[in-house]
């Protein structure tokens, strides 16, 4: 997927063509699994914070959980940080895919703060995307 819409798009630059879209693409594969994702990274410390801002008031307005802002990235930008993209693959769906399961937690390798693998297909969670665990909230995934 190309033409990323910028509201979405965290810490990537917007296309110098069309402020409405980032430079981010994403690999899906067939069924909708997204396996990888690449960007070329916001540098600019005031537009980087600004995008944090709103991201955390969009959140708080929304009852959603907190996430904190990465400082250490916003520092960084203001250190000078040079013009970069990058990508990743996500290895636990290369692992999901490859043992032909249906939930990525089936691909995780180690657990998550507050969350335990459970290989049962009975497993409880906290219904996080890993879809694989039990955890400290024990409700049904």
């Amino acid at each position: 997927m190309t033409h990323f819409p910028a509201e979405l798009a965290l810490s990537a630059c917007l296309d110098p063509s069309d402020s409405h879209r980032a430079l981010r693409a994403e690999l899906f594969l067939p069924g909708g699994l997204e396996l990888a994702h690449a960007y070329e990274n916001l540098t600019t410390p005031a537009e980087l914070r600004a995008r944090y801002d709103a991201r955390r008031a969009h959140r708080v307005a929304a009852g959603l959980p907190y996430v904190p802002t990465n400082e250490g990235l916003l520092r960084s930008a203001e250190l000078g940080m040079p013009p970069m993209a990058g990508g990743a693959i996500g290895i636990d769906r290369v692992l999901m895919v490859a043992r032909g399961e249906t939930r990525v937690g089936a691909g995780m390798l180690f657990a998550r703060e507050g969350h335990t693998i459970s290989r049962s297909p009975q497993a409880t969670g906290c219904g996080a995307s890993c879809g694989n665990c039990t955890c400290k909230a024990g409700s049904r995934v």
